[in-house]
């Protein structure tokens, strides 16, 4: 009878890929605050909340870092984005939009952390749909579409 051999499972450098993500997010969050110059009405703010936990990293004894959230204010209006998960099938991560009237997904589809960033928008009422996050997309989520 003959052994079969197992796969070796590739190691996760998880403080690596955390760092990297937090990165991401960063540049993000750099990149919508430019798009903001055109929205001289709304005031962005940077702070800091606890990752959330996920279960690969409860698993391997990491403990959660502090991610970076954006906050869009204008008068009674908030549009928030905040990280929601790194390790996400089918995605490099994803962050949470939140409004006033409804929450959208904003995924990273890049391949890895080395590839350009592919940030979709997934329609939760159909998450087969995927938009491209852009300047005009910003303009929409802002105007309450």
């Amino acid at each position: 009878m003959s052994k079969v051999k197992k796969r070796a499972k590739p190691k996760v450098d998880f403080e690596r890929r955390i760092t990297t993500w937090i990165g991401r997010l960063h540049e993000l969050y750099g990149e919508i605050q430019d798009w903001m110059r055109e929205h001289p009405d709304w005031v962005s703010t940077l702070t800091e909340t606890p990752q959330r936990r996920e279960e690969i990293l409860e698993r391997a004894k990491i403990a959660p870092r502090f991610v970076p959230v954006l906050t869009l204010v204008k008068g009674r209006t908030t549009v928030q984005f905040v990280p929601n998960a790194l390790w996400v099938i089918g995605a490099n991560g994803r962050v949470d939009i939140a409004s006033r009237n409804r929450v959208y997904i904003l995924v990273d589809r890049a391949e890895d952390d080395a590839a350009a960033r592919d940030w979709q928008i997934v329609i939760p009422e159909n998450r087969k749909i995927l938009l491209p996050f852009d300047r005009a997309a910003l303009s929409l989520l802002l105007s309450g579409q």
